[in-house]
């Protein structure tokens, strides 16, 4: 997946959501709670309600950030959306052509049109900022870098562009839940996508929100699209490791 595609949904994501609510569609039940608790039974956290807190903020956000990434809703049912980034790669696109076509349109304008304008401006009282009259070749001078970068704007949609899964959120839910779980055992999660049947408790916790989460999304008609995780938990363990060790 192109690297930039995945920052820019990366940073997307990222954005401070708002304040945490007590709405069951993105809150865990009691049970939920206590099911996913039980992976920190073992800990001396367990019965810390700061724990209970931030595992429920944890899924809250991983549930917006889902919808953000995937849908829209319309009349109460979820709608497959792009990814942020290609939402992005197409609007900067359209930037783009649209600042090429105003330059052109100025870079062409006849003399007549010019004068015209000239005229006009004068008498509708538009002013420079020094008190003298805004002419046409005024504002072609101050608007020509401007749109010079916007033109540009499609070399960013570009690198935008990228086919692979929305699965963004799905990290974030995994980095998130890693934290807490390295606090939790004084350890970070380890995982590993060729361990088979052998159990993995990070792995399943991870599988436990993207399980609540499919069950939240279906009721108005959405899907989750991964759910098994296996190689994205194992992947992304790799990565904030490695990112530990650079940092």
């Amino acid at each position: 997946m192109n690297s930039k595609s995945s920052d820019a949904d990366r940073l997307i994501l990222s954005q401070p959501k708002g304040g945490w609510t007590a709405d069951p569609e993105s809150t865990l039940t009691d049970l939920e709670l206590q099911a996913v608790l039980e992976f920190f039974s073992q800990t001396d956290r367990f019965d810390d309600p700061q724990l209970r807190e931030t595992l429920n903020r944890n899924f809250q956000t991983f549930f917006g950030n889902v919808v953000e990434e995937g849908f829209i809703e319309r009349d109460g049912r979820l709608e497959q959306v792009p990814k942020p980034s290609t939402v992005a790669a197409r609007e900067l696109n359209q930037l783009s052509e649209a600042a090429r076509a105003l330059y052109e349109q100025i870079c062409n304008l006849s003399p007549v049109s010019r004068t015209l304008f000239d005229q006009n401006a004068e008498q509708a009282g538009f002013e420079q900022s020094n008190g003298d009259p805004t002419t046409f070749r005024h504002l072609e001078e101050r608007t020509q870098r401007p749109l010079e970068l916007l033109m540009m704007a499609n070399r960013w949609g570009e690198d935008l562009r990228a086919k692979g899964p929305n699965n963004m959120a799905l990290k974030l839910m995994i980095e998130n839940l890693a934290g807490c779980w390295e606090i939790c055992f004084g350890k970070p999660p380890i995982s590993d996508k060729a361990r088979g049947l052998r159990d993995d408790p990070f792995l399943k916790l991870c599988q436990k929100y993207a399980e609540y989460c499919d069950l939240r999304l279906r009721v108005k008609g959405g899907r989750l699209r991964a759910r098994t995780l296996t190689g994205l938990v194992a992947e992304t363990l790799k990565a904030r490791k490695s990112c530990h060790r650079s940092g």
